[in-house]
């Protein structure tokens, strides 16, 4: 009788559960699905001729009801239609009429995997590109408001429509500060050219004017301009415009009309490193080496010596000010000095013509604000620095001369 008793018991509580939804099963899918997302967006306008439509759902649709039955498109447009990852594409069997209006509906016969329809039928329109429209400027390089454009950028415009070549040259399509280069036009994209080298740092505006036109002779509206700023110039590998290595020998005319030679002559040493000696006229007067810092001139000959040395750091950002502080003391008393601070600053990359040449990429620094300048070539040093004009200079086994 008990056992009895424990069995109804154990069915009784076994209908209980199963009555109010225990156990391992799990509720059906009833959410019916819904559109989420389509390309072209609903009463968008201009769109290309040759646009496949798109249409995402919310969830996973079930491939085999997503058909031309279902989805359809109004003026008698007919197509395929391709399904994968929750969205639909309806891919026009030719082109669409320029300038029309078109439905797209999205019948209830789309279902989930579930089995569920959509809820009611999804309708949209769109309006094709006119035949008539204006071209217009879609996409440019460098980007409007671009801080770091390299100096050697060939700048681009991309219109919304095939142009007419013979409309986009150097009249229509042109860079203020007077940058010059050759325009060129290709596959919807105007290209500038450059002739040489953008200023560094410096804002720039590129202007596409009312006189391009497309295929069909349709111009601009209005012009179409862009800002983008130069990429700010910094200085990282300034040992290369500091060449010493011995026997390096520069020809200088001074201020006064002198004709100086300094030349590189072995080694000298200062609180154990290593420096080279720099003779002028064939007196020992100064020592070159680098440091952490960067370049270092200590003086050999005169009456005061430097501590700590001139220093030219190897890593300058354009126009950012460095500090150079030193002491000249006189020679064999340290009691007596006075203090010398510089206020340094790269101005960026110049070219410079000397007697000893034209020179290209040259670093121009400005001393005390604008003091005086200083010009340096990369492998052959010091050009001009308002004292000493280079003559011509015999750097590591090549000659530089008129």
């Amino acid at each position: 009788m008990r056992q009895l008793y424990t069995a109804l018991l154990f069915v009784t509580f076994g209908m209980i559960i199963s009555c109010n939804g225990g156990g391992n099963g799990t509720d059906p899918d009833t959410t019916p699905p819904t559109v989420v997302f389509t390309n072209p967006n609903d009463d968008q306008t201009g769109v290309p001729i040759g646009a496949n439509i798109t249409i995402t759902f919310s969830e996973n649709m079930n491939a085999a009801t997503i058909t031309t039955a279902n989805i359809t498109v109004s003026g008698g447009v007919t197509g395929t239609v391709t399904y994968g990852d929750k969205r639909a594409t309806f891919n026009p069997s030719g082109e669409l009429e320029f300038d029309s209006l078109y439905t797209v509906t999205v019948g209830t016969g789309v279902k989930d995997v579930a089995g569920n329809s959509l809820a009611q039928a999804y309708v949209w329109s769109f309006r094709s590109f006119s035949i008539n429209t204006p071209p217009v400027v879609v996409a440019t390089n460098p980007t409007n408001g671009a801080g770091d454009a390299p100096v050697t950028v060939n700048v681009t415009a991309t219109f919304s429509k095939d142009m007419d070549p013979a409309t986009i040259n150097g009249t229509t399509f042109s860079i203020n500060h007077g940058v010059t280069g050759t325009v060129s036009y290709n596959n919807k994209v105007a290209l500038f050219t450059l002739d040489d080298y953008l200023a560094y740092d410096t804002v720039y505006t590129a202007t596409i004017t009312t006189g391009v036109t497309d295929t069909l002779g349709n111009a601009m509206e209005q012009n179409y301009s862009w800002q983008f700023t130069a990429e700010p110039v910094t200085i990282t590998d300034g040992q290369e415009f500091f060449p010493m290595a011995d026997g390096d020998t520069w020809y200088f005319t001074n201020d006064t009309g002198l004709q100086v030679t300094r030349s590189v002559q072995g080694d000298t040493t200062f609180s154990s490193v290593n420096y080279k000696k720099i003779v002028e006229n064939g007196v020992p007067t100064e020592a070159w080496g680098f440091s952490g810092e960067g370049f270092e001139l200590r003086m050999l000959a005169g009456l005061y010596r430097l501590d700590p040395p001139l220093t030219i750091p190897l890593d300058l950002v354009k126009n950012v000010i460095f500090y150079d502080t030193t002491h000249a003391f006189e020679r064999g008393n340290d009691t007596a000095y006075f203090e010398i601070t510089e206020e340094l600053r790269f101005t960026g990359y110049v070219t410079k013509d000397v007697p000893a040449g034209h020179f290209d990429d040259v670093i121009r620094l400005s001393y005390d604000l604008g003091g005086y300048f200083e010009y340096y070539a990369r492998g052959v040093g010091l050009l001009d620095n308002e004292d000493y004009v280079l003559d011509s200079a015999y750097i590591g086994g090549v000659w530089y001369r008129p």
